[in-house]
């Protein structure tokens, strides 16, 4: 960097760049009349460098004094700038870093001076000015000076400017170097000079051009350092303090232990205590220790001590007596975040410098001895130097000071170690963020806030507490924030503490238990008498002197707002207005609960409450902080609850918000969008509705044509949408039905018919309505579709009858339902079907669907099938045309099952025999089953499925409950009864439900120990269950004789083990119990009606169960010894030719005598058993030599067996189809065993007749 200053004399400059301060005559006079006699300390080591310091100040504009603590540099410096002539056309400005050190600096040399503070050497600090204008010296803040810029930018006040303990590298020691680097080019007699330490006293000199150094040597003592192992840190400290005490020294003895927290301070205070509780007296020393503790270090003691302290006796300090050190080699440094907004504490390994610093302590009264805690290697890696505050720190107040003192752009500003771009950068954010800044430009509250000399945040909040009417208590909070903390909570008084300041606690804000406090101070400041107000102070844990420190600032901040115009509210803040401020200042410093303990912040930040907030365990969902430091943990102090929406207020401009996911809604009549609002990261708000239209005009506009027009959800009351809606449903019907998508057009092409005719303004249902109320016929009829504007073809044929609209069946119309929709549960054709008539409808119907499916279903009915049959059914395309051809004929279609007529119709065109089990059904594609929906009064879907007893069974239990909640008495009726119901039974019942009305049908229904009564849905239904239910009445009622049966039935031991196989003997005597029942009431329990007609029928039988009884037990003897026998022989059956005719004799044997023969039998038929027995054993014992002919009967038999499991499973068993069932066990006597004859006569052309008549009943009526 070129510069006119060198280490030689200055060389002279043309007069119009010299510009000596001009002072009044009088104001010169007066003090030249005042110097006072100079005197010097002669004891300290800088009084012998005063002189040649005095020439090279004549000599110099910028000189550097480096000299250790204690060298006499900070008191002696302006003496020697007095007796050198300066202090007369100017003040000498002598900077402190620290208030305490300005006052007690200038009290010093007030007092060698022999001179009033205030009149020849004054003060100023923050809010305090003990100064005049005649001073000769006035010290000051570093800050202080600073602010003088603003009104003096030359600082022509000043002759000369000490900068004061350079080394520590504040940003304000920092700043200030880089103004009076520019500002000794614009004042060339205007003299500087820098002190520091000896710590890189060469960059100093560096900034200023080489400027010549003075080094001032301290009067030290060799020192001894000593690097220790800390394997076990607790023993090795206590060996060094052994090691220590078995030294025999005369003169200073005390020992100075440097440690990086509070924290260990005490711990270590504990244990010191613990193990040497007479030998040392221990003393802690930090920045936060009371006043009264921080005296007891400078007064003399008997005792031998050890001083505990942290890094605040490096330098700030002069402790007396210290012959030793222990060094632990840490520090908790301050290091702020700007990316997290953290202002960090970490604990660091010292610098070189820092650790010659602690050395140094105790080589000043004797030589001393250094023990360092941590290897040497350590020391030789470890930083030389220690950070400057402006890499460590946030750079925005000196941003704003930058900006507001037109200092230029500050990155060309002269620092010693100028600041990154990127803290720059983050610097212009928060003070963007704060509303500082508009474009690197100051705002007005920019220029309000550069006027206050408080952080940037605090002054923001005081600049919005104005406007809210909160201004008076804002100024409690910041100034107490600003200042240090008044209250104290010792380590080992914490529960003291916390208790007599808990009548301060504010459950939702830490910042109003603060007013709380000021309020409370403040009442008890006027009511008690200065001793006994600090008395009552420290029995709350509260720092006197820091609560007078609050107070002052706290005046000096209101008359500063004075100043500037700002009016303090006459009435209390409310809580929203006075955190909404603070919250202006905290926009970085939010926080939402993520789980119990953690909260998420701005930027992926993660922290939690200090513990010793009441919030802590409140845990709030939203929260702002004063401020987030990273200890152990990461946590926020002094927190406060806030609300969502005052983020979004004070956040406004900065929010990113971001919208998705538009759609329409209904209720509002208008499309809205999803919005998301974040801040740095955070999310303030999710999936916010707001209206599109302001956002998207085109996308909100497509949205309501669509939705509203297009596919609508309600219909509106406008004709020209009631008419294209119908036209637009009936040509989808035609589509669905015929399973295409490519005949009316798509949805798309429907809105732009709408957009091309609409006003671009028309964006919802409001603005169309009002264009819609004034537009003219013309344009409404354009709005009008045809056919031509919704079909993809205009030739397009819709006319085609093999897609019906209903089913028909006698007087019943079931409607159909069409939808092309694969994957949904209704896609294909759906038959809709109500209460009231879903017993009339025949399963066959269903499963022959409509025509113009029928084809499809065909074909994939025998693609399904097994490959030996497909194989002679290719080409398959050619056989389906063939069969639909046939089947679709109208005498021929929906006649009769599906499956029973595929298979006969197959036989007799390709002579191939499918058996009808083998047309699987659950093979299909689910559009080739017809989907039964049953629907209630209002047309609306109650249930769905492709399988129609399903439906049934639902709806039996859903008529079940309706029928409980429609009548009450019900409820009564339907408990377990064992004796016919005492009030009755009705044939069938008329119910009504809301504005449905259904025929119901009583019927008792039969649950072994008892019945219960329940309703069928018709009258086949009724029948069945009435009949056993009633049998089941009548064995309950004829209790004694069942016993006496029950006797005689336990005798037939061998019967029991004959039917072993298929039943437990309980159950075998429970349905002989019913079958003797059946025979003797068979005759009764067609129906019976009353309590009445049950006990006299009762009565006329008494008598008849045991002899019924007896002979049932006899022709059950028979079956089972013959069932047992044909069992045996099946089982005897192992040539594998013989395979198909013993899986029929299997199958036969299981029909003929199932779990409960006895009641599934006829009672007529239960004797002819034994016979049917004898003729299955009869062919057991021929098939030997006859295995085609027997081939050839069972294929007869199962062609009749399977027309009429074709009738059973579309009707059930009725009684006319059990009857059959019983036939075909006569046809294959006739077949089997011909000799053995039949009991009725069996021919191919009687059985034809039979099954069609049974056909014509239940298949095709």
């Amino acid at each position: 960097m070129t510069s006119s200053i060198t280490g030689s004399k200055q060389a002279s400059k043309p007069a119009r760049q010299r510009r000596s301060v001009r002072q009044s005559p009088n104001l010169v006079r007066d003090r030249r009349a005042s110097m006072p006699t100079i005197r010097y300390a002669l004891d300290l080591p800088i009084a012998e460098h005063i002189p040649r310091i005095q020439e090279l100040l004549k000599q110099h504009q910028v000189i550097i004094v480096a000299g250790e603590t204690g060298s006499g540099k900070t008191t002696q410096l302006p003496l020697a700038c007095l007796e050198a002539g300066f202090g007369i056309q100017g003040s000498i400005a002598h900077t402190q870093p620290r208030r305490l050190a300005a006052r007690s600096v200038a009290q010093r040399i007030a007092d060698q001076l022999n001179v009033t503070l205030g009149e020849q050497v004054g003060y100023a600090v923050r809010f305090e000015d003990v100064s005049s204008r005649q001073s000769l010296v006035k010290v000051m803040t570093d800050g202080l000076l600073l602010a003088e810029i603003n009104h003096d930018r030359e600082l022509r006040r000043y002759e000369v400017v000490i900068v004061d303990e350079a080394h520590e590298r504040t940003l304000n020691i920092d700043f200030l170097l880089g103004f009076l680097r520019r500002l000794i080019d614009r004042r060339p007699e205007l003299k500087v000079i820098v002190t520091s330490a000896t710590i890189d006293v060469a960059s100093f000199s560096d900034h200023f051009g080489e400027a010549p150094i003075v080094q001032v040597e301290g009067r030290t003592y060799p020192v001894q350092v000593e690097y220790r192992e800390p394997d076990d840190l607790e023993q090795t400290v206590f060996n060094c303090i052994d090691e220590i005490l078995g030294t025999e020294v005369s003169g200073a003895q005390d020992i100075l232990m440097f440690l990086p927290t509070e924290q260990e301070i005490l711990e270590w205070s504990n244990r010191i205590r613990r193990r040497l509780p007479s030998e040392l007296e221990v003393l802690p020393l930090y920045a936060r220790l009371p006043p009264r503790d921080q005296q007891r270090i400078f007064q003399p003691s008997t005792r031998r001590r050890i001083l505990l302290s942290t890094n605040v006796a490096e330098t700030s300090l002069t402790v007396p007596n210290i012959r030793y050190v222990i060094d632990l080699g840490k520090a908790r440094i301050s290091r702020y975040s700007a990316r997290s907004r953290v202002q960090r504490l970490p604990i660091e390994q010292i610098s070189q410098a820092s650790a010659d610093q602690r050395k140094g302590r105790c080589g000043r009264v004797a030589p001393g001895t250094c023990y360092r805690i941590y290897p040497e290697h350590v020391f030789e890696r470890a930083a030389p130097y220690t950070d400057p505050e402006l890499k460590r720190t946030n750079l925005a107040s000196v941003l704003l000071q930058t900006k507001y003192f037109r200092f230029g752009d500050i990155r060309t500003f002269p620092f010693l170690d100028p600041p990154s771009e990127r803290s720059i950068h983050q610097a212009e954010h928060l003070l963007d963020e704060l509303g500082a800044l508009r474009d690197s430009k100051l705002t007005s509250i920019g220029r309000q806030m550069a006027k206050m000399p408080i952080d940037p945040r605090y002054a923001r909040v005081l600049i919005e507490a104005t406007h809210r009417n909160a201004l008076k208590e804002a100024l409690i909070i910041v100034s107490a924030l600003t200042a240090q903390d008044p209250r104290l909570r010792p380590h080992n008084q914490r529960e003291a503490a916390d208790t007599a300041q808990e009548r301060f606690e504010d459950d939702e804000s830490d910042f109003l238990t603060l007013v709380n406090l000021w309020h409370w101070a403040e009442r008890e400041r006027r009511a008690n008498g200065s001793a006994a107000f600090r008395r009552l102070l420290e029995r709350h844990y509260v720092a006197p002197n820091r609560y007078f420190e609050w107070r002052s600032l706290h005046r000096q901040l209101t008359a500063y707002c004075q100043r500037l115009g700002l009016p303090l509210n006459s009435k209390p803040a409310t809580y929203k207005d006075l955190h909404t401020a603070i919250l202006t200042g905290s926009l970085g410093l939010i926080g939402t609960k993520e789980d119990k303990k953690q909260y998420a912040g701005v930027q992926d930040l993660r922290f939690r409450l200090l513990p010793g907030s009441r919030l802590a365990k409140a845990a709030p969902k939203w929260v702002m902080a004063a401020e987030i430091v990273e200890t152990a943990q990461v946590y926020a102090r002094t927190v406060a609850t806030i609300e969502r929406k005052w983020i979004e207020t004070a956040a406004a401009r900065l929010l990113k918000i971001s919208h998705y996911d538009p759609y329409w809604d209904e209720r509002r009549g208008e499309a809205m969008i999803l919005s998301r609002a974040t801040l740095y990261g955070l999310p303030v708000y999710e999936r916010r509705a707001i209206r599109l239209a302001p956002q998207d005009a085109d996308t909100a506009r497509e949205l309501f044509v669509q939705h509203a027009l297009v596919q609508p959800q309600q219909m509106r009351p406008w004709e020209f949408l009631k008419k294209n809606q119908q036209l637009v449903t009936k040509l989808m019907k035609i589509q669905a039905r015929e399973r295409r998508s490519d005949i009316v057009v798509a949805p798309r092409v429907q809105s732009s018919f709408y957009l091309e005719r609409l006003p671009e303004d028309v964006v919802n249902i409001r603005s169309f309505e009002a264009w819609h109320s004034q537009a003219s016929g013309k344009e409404l009829d354009a709005l009008l579709m045809t056919s031509k504007d919704l079909l993809r073809r205009p030739d397009e044929d819709l006319a085609n009858t093999a897609f019906p609209t209903a089913l028909q069946l006698d007087e019943y119309r079931w409607p159909l339902r069409y939808r092309f929709a694969p994957g949904d549960v209704a896609d294909g054709v759906s038959v809709r079907v109500k209460p009231q008539n879903i017993a009339a409808l025949p399963k066959d119907l269903l499963d022959w669907l409509v025509p113009g499916r029928f084809p499809e279903k065909i074909s994939e009915l025998l693609k399904n099938l097994p490959k030996h049959y497909r194989r002679r059914l290719v080409p398959i395309p050619d056989r389906v045309e063939q069969l639909c051809d046939y089947l679709l004929r109208p005498s021929r279609y929906r006649v009769g099952n599906l499956y029973d007529v595929l298979s006969r119709t197959l036989a007799d065109f390709y002579q191939l025999d499918v058996p009808v089990e083998m047309w699987d059904e659950s093979k299909l594609s689910p559009f080739l089953r017809m989907n039964v929906q049953w629907i209630d009064h209002r047309g609306r879907v109650q249930r769905q499925d492709r399988n129609l007893d399903a439906v049934r069974e639902h709806l039996q239990a859903n008529l079940a409950d309706m029928l409980e909640e429609t009548v009450g008495a019900e409820k009564e009726r339907s408990d377990p009864l064992t004796t016919f119901p005492e009030t009755g039974m009705q044939r069938q019942r008329r119910l009504r439900r809301g504005r449905r009305d259904f025929t119901v049908y009583p019927a008792l229904v039969d649950k072994v120990d008892h019945v219960v009564l329940d309703t069928a849905l018709n009258v086949e239904q009724q029948e069945v269950w009435n009949k056993r239910g009633l049998c089941r009445l009548f064995v309950l009622a004829e209790n004694q004789s069942a016993r006496f049966v029950r006797k005689e039935f336990q005798k037939e031991t061998t019967m029991h083990m004959q039917l072993a196989k298929i039943a437990e003997p309980k159950v075998v005597f429970d349905a002989l119990l019913m079958c003797v029942a059946r025979q003797v009431y068979e005759r009764e329990i067609a129906w019976i009606g009353t309590r009445e007609e049950f006990d006299a029928i009762c009565k006329h039988h008494r008598g008849e169960f045991v002899s019924v009884g007896m002979s049932t037990i006899d022709i059950c003897t028979k079956i089972a010894q013959k069932r047992f026998d044909v069992s045996l022989a099946i089982e005897k059956i192992d040539s594998a030719v013989l395979e198909s005719a013993k899986a029929d004799l299997e199958a036969q044997l299981s029909s003929l005598v199932p779990v409960d023969f006895l009641w599934q039998t006829p009672p007529q038929r239960v004797a002819e058993l034994p016979r049917y027995l004898d003729a299955m054993l009869y062919r057991i014992n021929h098939l030997q030599g006859r295995v085609s002919k027997d081939e050839e009967w069972m294929s007869t038999a199962h062609k009749w067996e399977r027309r009429l499991q074709a009738i059973v499973s579309r009707a059930g068993d009725m009684p006319d189809l059990v009857d059959a069932k019983f036939t075909l066990a006569e046809l294959r006597v006739s077949l089997f065993h011909q000799k053995l004859g039949t009991k009725e006569k069996v021919s191919i052309k009687r059985l034809t007749e039979t099954f069609e008549r049974l056909e014509r009943i239940y298949v095709n009526a």
